[in-house]
């Protein structure tokens, strides 16, 4: 099967290198990935001399809105942004165009996302419009926008209202009066400078980052990385998210188009670090968020909520056990504690291997040490609440085997120096709401 990426010019792009790691990654030596230097005014002619072994195209300047013409169908997404960087062979022939810049602007930025309703963007190019789509998908209802021509950039307030997004257009020059805690730079490279003298396009060394302090910074330059904007950004506190982070989520998301298959978003991060570039996946703020605690203390309660706050997805450890083995007490009775928390600590490990999530563990998983070890690379809540709470909580629950066991009072007390050593943050929550649960939680993650 064959792929490619499309463009004028092609030489520098690092699609190849993506997608060849992916097919290595799953051992799809049967597949290949190329790159063909092909113009607006060649599209249509190339892709009918294609064969029916081509399954996917990436596409790159100048191509995307051609693409997008010459589609047999199209994504809403595709359609609302109004380009293309994916063409997927259809099974009947024909393509079908989609936008993964969209998508993997989101991903990367999801890694850090606290549940932000407000954002701004430096710039109001294309890249501008999949910026306001993927900050519709988290949650986003306030966009400032900086632009350079304010006529250009009125279209960006209809794109805004159709995805529910306040957007304010402002002039470029006035970029310092920004006030949210998202910053987004979509400017090409060499715009913001390192320093300069008087107005005009920002420069980094009087960036509005610390008043409010912006929390969350992405520049789509992901070339000689550092940039002045990223430099800028962590000197003053920020988490700074790389275009390249983009670069690698749109990619993921195209492999998956392509071949039917998902590939570790990881393989392809250390394709690109092996080259030298700036993969930042493994940045602090891309681990999951893990509840830990006794039995009663909350943790699916407050994690749903959370997740919700956090626009991450949600996974109670004990929920998906219960719907691929059957229930935890049956389990125990059957096949024994051993057994149980075996299969506990498979789903804890292959939760936590995969995209970054609220997870809610059972009260004891943080009792095998391969959970423990997995834990130490995660942001990990202990819900506390003493026995006396629990039990007032819980009362005789027949669900809950642990609970019923005449060494209850032991497994508690033997447990609580794992919660204390896994923990990266401790909420006593015996006489808070759930509500007031997930307010400790979301001021505990931001400090």
């Amino acid at each position: 099967m064959r792929c490619a990426v499309l463009g004028s010019p092609i030489a520098h792009s690092l699609s190849p290198l993506l997608h060849t790691a992916g097919y290595r990654a799953l051992g799809l030596d049967d597949w290949e990935y190329t790159s063909h230097e092909v113009g607006e005014e060649e599209l249509a002619g190339f892709l009918d001399g294609l064969g029916p072994e081509w399954r996917g195209l990436s596409l790159t300047m100048p191509l995307k809105r051609r693409a997008l013409e010459l589609a047999s169908q199209a994504t809403a997404t595709a359609r609302g942004v109004g380009v293309a960087n994916t063409l997927v062979r259809l099974d009947g022939g024909g393509w079908l165009a989609d936008n993964t810049d969209v998508g993997g602007l989101a991903d990367a930025l999801r890694g850090a996302w606290l549940g932000y309703r407000r954002a701004t963007i430096l710039g109001a190019g294309a890249t501008a419009t999949s910026a306001l789509f993927a900050l519709g998908d988290l949650g986003v209802e306030g966009v400032i926008v900086y632009a350079r021509n304010l006529g250009k950039a009125a279209g960006l307030a209809a794109v805004g209202e159709s995805l529910g997004i306040r957007v304010e257009l402002r002039d470029l020059a006035a970029w310092a009066d920004t006030a949210t805690p998202v910053l987004l730079s979509v400017l090409p490279a060499g715009v913001i400078t390192e320093n300069a003298a008087g107005g005009g396009p920002p420069q980094a060394s009087s960036l509005p980052l610390s008043s409010p302090p912006v929390e969350l910074a992405f520049d789509v330059v992901y070339w000689d990385w550092p940039t002045p904007f990223a430099r800028a950004a962590r000197s003053a506190g920020a988490t700074v998210v790389s275009g390249m982070d983009m670069l690698v989520y749109q990619a993921v998301r195209q492999f998956e188009l392509f071949t039917g298959r998902q590939v570790p978003a990881q393989a392809m991060f250390d394709s690109v670090a092996a080259q030298g570039y700036p993969a930042l996946r493994n940045r602090p703020d891309a681990r999951h968020v893990v509840l830990t605690g006794f039995m009663g203390a909350g943790k699916t309660t407050v994690g749903e909520a959370l997740a919700q706050s956090l626009q991450l997805p949600f996974i109670d450890i004990d929920a998906v056990i219960e719907r691929r083995h059957g229930r935890i007490a049956d389990i125990f009775a059957a096949a024994g504690e051993a057994a149980f928390r075996a299969i506990e600590a498979d789903t804890v490990l292959e939760a936590l291997a995969g995209p970054r999530a609220v997870v809610a563990l059972g009260g004891g998983s943080v009792e095998t040490a391969a959970v423990r070890e997995a834990l130490a690379a995660q942001e990990v809540i202990w819900l506390r609440l003493t026995l006396d709470d629990t039990l007032a909580r819980l009362g005789d629950d027949p669900s809950r085997p642990v609970l019923r066991s005449p060494d209850r009072a032991e497994r508690f007390a033997r447990r609580q120096p794992f919660y204390r050593a896994s923990a990266t943050k401790v909420i006593d929550v015996g006489a808070l709401s759930p509500e007031e649960v997930v307010a400790a939680c979301r001021l505990a993650l931001a400090r």
